[in-house]
């Protein structure tokens, strides 16, 4: 494979998920700074398996939105290998996540600064948990409800980019949740976002309170920045390795090394300032040893020439795991199980689409718990848990610093009467845990009747683990070990945990929702003595999707890999952004201390900031100095785009203006920015507005991946003409000329058909009585098939070459067309429904 290409930008930052969109828009909140973003997903902004926060799990496992690692057999958990799902989407994990948002603690976030990371600490980071997020208040009455009087406004955030709400509707198991806990002593003491609380509580999620749908990296950040000259976002871009010059401690990142989807040949991205790797916390070390950072051993048995050799990259691999029990409930209590039911899934999506309310609108879990080991409280448990530590943490024998640190750091949380060591949370469904390791087995609702899971977290694991690479061939996924349960008094701590779940299933309200004498997710899953909650966790607990450490931020004598300003050790312009970097796994979501440390490395005002200087205009890229012409050469190739504008657009004259070409980061079209004559406007080639146009405003298409452009020659709305994508479906309005109306699509076999209704106005296609379904790349499938109906009117079927096609309209509503398209037999295939916008 060869190079093709070489572009050059000050930053290029390798990964485009929570990290890597949260330090671009803040880079480029200084027009002189040009970044390249390269994500290997895909920009799902508009999906809405993305956006509908119920629909998470159906993205699990699933290759085009989920990494879908997976650990090797883990020899303290009966050979099991795990699941680990990690977002492969813009956006990375936040694009696929549950949506949970749940707080740190000043004990967890001082101990960072204690390994050798000076400002790292509570005083100097608490401001930026409030930046990345505003906080959104239910109604009073939902609000006193479920219990969401605790929220303390001069701790919460006000004006973030995350949107943080609540479901605006009074859930009973919610209520019953937060009582149970005051019924056991356990009512939460403060706002958990202070950093100091105990006891049961309902924590919001990040789902926007006005449109109902997930708040994450791409919405909050990148989306609002999309539009910046300087941002420059290319996905499906695969990187191989960062290029690297020089040796020991004089180490220069020159550049990344990736290749394009669909295409043969390597492109090079040249970096005038800084490498920023964002990969998470099991590809940056893969990315780091592939490209010569790591231990030189390991680098020499599989063929790669060593730059910086440190034996700490891809160790301390720590994780938050958990483990429940499923308790069946009583009939008529609905959770997510009622969703077998195909009435059920129709009355909540419609529901969802008309109004947005139903059960569509929540993400994963609403009620949480910190809490320490109960069982450790009283006079003899402190004595127990005293001689528990004292046989498993020797003084020091065999330790490191690193991990004498580690290891007193979580004691003292479990000594600590204002601390807590486990995350306790009720979700609405049923978990087979001892299913995996696929997402979709353990959340496949194997079992008669509905369920809630009642679950226990670890979140201050002992046990570590490592991430290494097993080739030089880039594709291969590293070896994910990380040795769930090695240390004893993780299996001990969280059986404490477990047996106390026990105990809330039998307090009232919430013992009052469950079937007396009702099923459980295991034949094991009664955990009434140590021993029984041990065997359960051993075949039943399985990682909360939360790998952290590999990169750790910490000295490099001591196992570190970046400093603290997250510089790779022995480099001097490559960076480490992402959850690899923390020392110690914080006890919260990695996805919300990322958000948090991203904004903190981001600000210039702060001297852990990326931003250096801004360029001159000597470094300017060649194109940004050209002026009075288009670029004409077929070598002028733009930046990002790999495409050359050869001509200029037919009709037009650039005087006294440049052509800047970089990507539609909506679209497959190309920008070109006219500058000073047109006053900022945006071309857009190969995209929606045509020659003699001008596009200045682009709005985003509810039903697509593709936004709608404003052009402004003939002063009208047109979607981007681009071929429709699988499962994915637009409708537009005026000015959509010499075209079919793109209504819906559908998949089969793994291709998309295309339905078309043709008319010249969207009153037509509303009442058209011709109808063509027209197989794109699936002919051999369908064949050719047309017929025709009146909308609501009966079916007709006609089909060549295959068994059968029916196409069932039912009653339309203004300006919206639903249908039902049933395949022949043994084809699969999903249909979507389009608004047709005026």
């Amino acid at each position: 494979m060869t190079v093709s290409e070489t572009l050059e930008y000050d930053f290029v930052i390798i990964g485009g998920g929570t990290a890597g969109l949260v330090v671009a828009s803040r880079l480029t909140q200084d027009p002189n700074v040009e970044v390249l973003v390269l994500e290997a997903g895909s920009n799902r902004l508009m999906d809405p398996r993305i956006s509908t926060p119920a629909l998470y799990t159906s993205v699990l496992d699933d290759p085009d939105f989920d990494w879908a690692f997976v650990t090797i057999p883990q020899e303290h958990m009966n050979g099991r290998c795990i699941g680990m799902p990690q977002g492969r989407a813009l956006g990375g994990s936040s694009a696929i996540n549950a949506q949970t948002l749940v707080y740190p603690s000043p004990t967890g976030v001082n101990a960072w600064a204690e390994l050798g990371n000076p400002g790292w600490d509570w005083s100097s980071m608490a401001s930026y948990y409030r930046k990345f997020q505003t906080l959104n208040l239910p109604s009073d009455s939902v609000r006193k409800f479920i219990g969401v009087d605790y929220v303390d406004e001069n701790v919460q955030g006000k004006s973030g980019p995350i949107q943080v709400s609540f479901p605006e509707s009074e859930d009973q198991l919610a209520k019953a949740w937060v009582d149970t806990f005051q019924n056991l002593s356990f009512k939460l003491t403060s706002d958990p976002f202070g950093g100091k609380a105990a006891g049961g509580f309902s924590n919001p999620s990040s789902i926007d309170p006005n449109t109902r749908t997930r708040s994450y990296a791409a919405s909050a950040y990148y989306a609002p920045a999309a539009s910046r000259p300087n941002l420059h976002v290319m996905t499906e871009a695969f990187v191989e390795r960062i290029i690297l010059d020089g040796k020991d401690d004089g180490v220069c990142a020159r550049g990344v090394e990736f290749v394009s989807q669909g295409e043969s040949q390597k492109t090079t991205a040249k970096a005038r300032k800084e490498v920023i790797l964002a990969a998470g916390a099991c590809q940056s070390p893969k990315i780091l040893e592939l490209s010569g950072v790591g231990n030189a051993e390991l680098l020499q048995v599989h063929g790669v020439e060593t730059h910086v050799d440190n034996s700490g990259v891809g160790e301390n691999f720590q994780d938050h795991v958990f483990s429940g029990i499923s308790f069946e409930v009583k009939d008529g209590i609905p959770t997510a199980d009622d969703f077998r039911d195909p009435n059920v899934i129709g009355a909540a999506m419609q529901a969802y689409q008309s109004d947005r309310s139903g059960p569509f609108c929540r993400g994963g879990v609403g009620s949480y718990a910190y809490m320490p080991v109960v069982d450790f409280l009283s006079h003899d448990g402190k004595a127990e848990l005293k001689q528990l530590l004292d046989s498993h943490l020797p003084e020091t024998e065999g330790k490191s610093p690193a991990e004498k640190l580690h290891s007193d750091h979580v004691r003292s949380i479990l000594e600590s009467p204002d601390d807590t060591s486990t995350g306790l949370f009720m979700a609405a469904l049923q978990a087979n845990l001892d299913r995996g390791p696929s997402p979709r087995d353990i959340f496949g609702m194997a079992l008669p009747g509905n369920y809630i899971t009642l679950c226990a977290s670890l979140l201050h694991p002992f046990s570590r683990g490592s991430v290494h690479i097993n080739s030089s061939n880039p594709r291969q996924k590293p070896t994910i070990d990380p040795r769930y349960f090695s240390h004893p008094l993780d299996i001990e701590i969280l059986a404490r945990h477990m047996q106390y779940l026990e105990k809330i299933a039998e307090t009232h309200p919430l013992a009052g929702f469950l079937k007396p004498g009702g099923r459980r997710n295991a034949s094991n899953a009664y955990v009434k003595d140590l021993n029984a909650a041990k065997d359960f966790l051993r075949s039943n607990t399985v990682s909360n999707w939360h790998p952290s450490g590999t990169c750790p931020m910490m000295p490099k004598d001591i196992g570190g890999v970046v400093n603290e300003r997250l510089i790779v050790h022995g480099t001097k312009n490559l960076r480490v952004v992402d959850s690899s970097i923390f020392p110690l796994q914080p006890r919260i979501p990695s996805i919300s201390h990322s958000l948090t440390i991203l904004d903190s490395a981001g600000n210039p005002a702060n001297n852990r900031s990326i931003i250096l200087q801004s360029p001159s205009a000597s470094n300017q890229p060649p194109f940004l100095q050209k002026r009075g012409a288009c670029l004409g050469k077929s070598d002028d190739v733009l930046p990002f785009s790999q495409r050359a504008i050869t001509d200029c657009p037919s009709g037009q004259t650039f005087r006294n203006s440049y052509c800047k070409g970089w990507e539609n980061p909506q679209s497959y079209g190309i920008y070109c920015y006219l500058h000073p004559r047109r006053e900022g406007g945006y071309e857009v080639h190969n995209g929606a507005c045509s020659h003699g146009e001008v596009c200045v405003n682009i709005r985003a298409n509810p039903y697509s991946r593709y936004p709608i452009a404003y052009c402004v020659s003939s002063n009208h709305w047109r979607v981007l003409n681009l071929p429709l994508q699988n499962e994915e479906c637009f409708g537009e309005g005026e000015g959509y000329e010499d075209s079919d109306y793109l209504v819906g699509a559908l998949s089969a076999a793994n291709e998309a058909v295309v339905l078309r209704l043709t008319g010249p106005d969207p009153t037509q296609v509303l009442n058209a009585t011709h109808l063509q379904i027209e197989a794109q790349s699936a002919r051999e499938l369908f064949g050719a098939v047309s017929f025709s109906t009146l909308p609501g009117q009966g079916s007709i079927s006609a089909c060549n070459d295959c068994s059968q096609v029916t196409l069932q309209p039912v009653p339309l509503e203004t300006k919206r067309l639903h249908t039902t398209l049933l395949l022949p037999a043994g084809a699969s295939g999903r249909l979507y429904w389009a608004n047709v916008i005026p």
